[in-house]
């Protein structure tokens, strides 16, 4: 009965060894003896269990490992992936860019808030001088009123301002409010000596005598002129020579343009 019962505790216990992978485990018989065999058991598959955990945490950290590494490898591809998606958009977009046209427009920008600019730091008389038979060069910004004045004061009449446009540039020949006719291309100055591609620009010009009214405009001047070109009488008070200070002088072009303006009198002061 005995050996019988030492026979099923060490079949028993064999078949715990072999689940339990534990190869070098001896079995104990006389230590078995003085022990039931359910508390032994107890003991045995604990310390299986115990093994298995301490077997599947190793293979997790591993595999987490592993898992880390991969999604890394994967994010970075992302990465990768998406900023050459990135380049390609704006490689694209950069083509579509027309560059001429934006210089353009960002210089007509840094015109016009230069122009702004010096009116708001200057002090009552913010006009620009043209000087009697000097040419001064002139860029029109665009939908801008951009105002001068010239220095009438005892100047022998008529006072002229000759108009001209950079090479290239055109206006189409109008009749004034006074009914004076513009030439029918209207002037160029310098003339190139390359071919220059020719544009139509248009420009108007207002006029001004009163000291009221040193800014006019499409609303309020004493003389207009559409598209100026070559000579233009100024307005004037008095007959044989001028009685107003100044005669003001404002252009506006909605497409902008590059103008000559050279103020001229028959002789300096009497």
């Amino acid at each position: 009965m005995k050996s019988g019962s030492l026979r099923a505790q060490t079949a028993a216990i064999r078949m715990l060894g072999n689940n339990s992978n534990t190869r070098d485990e001896t079995v104990n018989l006389d230590l078995l003896q003085n022990q039931s065999l359910p508390d032994r058991l107890n003991e045995m598959a604990e310390e299986i269990a115990a093994h298995k955990l301490s077997l599947e945490d190793s293979i997790s950290i591993f595999t987490d490992k592993k898992n880390n590494e991969v999604c890394n490898q994967i994010s970075l591809s992302n990465k990768i992936e998406a900023a050459e998606e990135e380049r390609i958009h704006k490689f694209k977009y950069t083509k579509s860019i027309d560059c001429r046209h934006m210089m353009k427009q960002f210089n007509a920008e840094a015109l016009t808030l230069n122009y702004q600019l010096k009116r708001l730091v200057a002090d009552k008389d913010s006009h620009s001088v043209l000087a009697h038979r000097r040419a001064e060069r002139i860029e029109v910004i665009p939908d801008t009123y951009m105002f001068y004045k010239v220095v009438t004061k005892d100047m022998l009449a008529p006072g002229k301002i000759q108009f001209s446009f950079e090479p290239g540039q055109y206006v189409r020949a109008r009749r004034n409010s006074f009914g004076d006719v513009m030439g029918s291309k209207g002037d160029e100055s310098p003339t190139p000596k390359a071919k220059v591609a020719r544009q139509k620009v248009e420009l108007q010009a207002y006029f001004s005598v009163s000291d009221k009214n040193r800014e006019p405009t499409k609303e309020n001047h004493d003389k207009a002129v559409d598209s100026p070109c070559g000579t233009i009488a100024m307005p004037i008070v008095g007959k044989d020579r001028f009685e107003n200070e100044d005669v003001f002088v404002s252009l506006y072009s909605m497409t902008g343009c590059t103008v000559y303006l050279t103020p001229s009198f028959p002789d300096l002061k009497i």
